[in-house]
């Protein structure tokens, strides 16, 4: 689960002090425990790139709205299933959308996710 740090912060925190080229970044992939299992699938790669970038950590399935860990989901037919056969298409979409918002606010150039 993401540190309640990362959680309360709102997008103007998460770069405020941003300088050079803004890069949104699954959280997972920076370390952050959010991924659908609890675990994280750190990138070691991401060590340079943050060298040379600002990396932006967000949880898209979280700010959907959706528990960590969850169960894993698919899409099928246009929608988004988790195993047990529940439609959690919504939660995909509001976190998308809500990804999209921070990597606008942000200035994000690209994002890795």
């Amino acid at each position: 689960m993401p540190s309640a740090a990362w959680s309360a912060a709102t997008p103007h925190d998460r770069c405020k002090a941003a300088q050079g080229v803004n890069v949104l970044v699954s959280a997972c992939l920076m370390g952050f425990g959010c991924r659908y299992d609890g675990g994280v699938r750190r990138l070691s790669c991401l060590d340079a790139l943050g060298e040379r970038h600002v990396l932006i950590p967000v949880c898209p399935e979280v700010m959907g709205g959706l528990p960590t860990p969850r169960p894993p989901s698919e899409i099928r037919d246009g929608r988004v299933i988790t195993r047990d056969g529940r439609d959690v298409t919504q939660a995909f979409l509001r976190g998308a959308q809500e990804a999209a918002r921070l990597a606008q606010a942000c200035g994000c150039g690209c994002a890795l996710l």
